[in-house]
């Protein structure tokens, strides 16, 4: 199997394959220029090519990203790399810049037992702020819930599928079950009457946008204020699946964050032995 063809087993576009290979095409040549071997990728290298192709001032940097993380996906699926650099593949994903410090399971407990839980956003926020903490989701995820989504009987979470990723059912935390008791019968209405915007999503925007991430960004500002190493959302959701990985092993954890591509049973005896 080569890029194309890997490509191909994925039943995009002809355009799409022919951008993806393209960009692909840029990837390896900057390898053969920077003399890295696939087995001696690391991760660093990632983010350096990133940096340099921001520096050359590259439009399309979002598709640049995306044929990336297929030609890594690539590189995994037929064992061209090492074992360090799957996992920090799987746990880091590739972004412009990755948070340097990922924050303890202790710390991420902190974080959301001081959050202030104080009036109709405070409440909605703390709902939020545990489905990022105890459920390691994406923005994107939580963006697209619905009350139906939320099994409080059964003390479950079913997470429907996204462009990013699998659809999976995870647990609920004991120290997140007041709060989404809460705000699913009473907050949530309360919420909607205010913004004067009914939807079927459990959460919603107030103030007129209707840009989830405003949402997630003025959380993590507010997280910031009382726990000053905590920078983003990606950086919970990062150190989420380290202890993830730690706790529950690597294939629980592709299971557990939803990942689409799950590596072949011998990489996966490899790296669990």
């Amino acid at each position: 199997m080569n890029f194309k063809t890997h490509l191909e087993s994925l039943r995009y576009t002809e355009n799409i394959c022919y951008a993806y290979l393209r960009y692909g095409n840029i990837f390896t040549a900057w390898m053969e220029q920077q003399y890295i071997k696939p087995e001696e990728l690391c991760y660093q290298h990632l983010r350096n090519f990133i940096e340099h192709r921001i520096k050359e001032k590259e439009k399309q940097i979002d598709m640049q990203l995306s044929a990336l993380r297929h030609y890594c996906q690539y590189l995994i699926n037929t064992e061209q790399v090492t074992e360090t650099f799957i996992t920090d593949f799987y746990i880091l994903g590739i972004a412009v810049k990755a948070p340097d410090t990922l924050l303890s399971k202790e710390r991420l407990q902190f974080i959301y037992e001081n959050y202030p839980s104080k009036g109709l956003m405070g409440k909605r926020n703390k709902a939020i702020l545990g489905l990022l903490i105890f459920q390691g989701l994406r923005v994107a995820e939580l963006s697209e819930l619905k009350p139906e989504h939320i099994n409080l009987k059964k003390k479950q979470l079913r997470v429907p599928e996204t462009r990013a990723t699998k659809s999976r059912v995870l647990s609920l935390h004991k120290n997140q079950l007041d709060s989404l008791v809460e705000y699913i019968s009473t907050v949530r209405e309360m919420v909607m009457e205010v913004a004067e915007q009914p939807t079927d999503k459990l959460f919603m925007c107030m103030g007129g946008s209707d840009k989830f991430d405003n949402v997630t960004d003025k959380l993590v500002k507010q997280v910031r204020k009382y726990t000053p190493e905590a920078r983003a959302t990606t950086q919970i959701r990062m150190s989420v699946m380290k202890y993830w990985l730690e706790e529950q092993g690597f294939e629980r954890l592709q299971e557990m964050a939803g990942q689409r591509y799950v590596l072949n049973p011998p990489l996966l005896k490899k790296k669990l032995s």
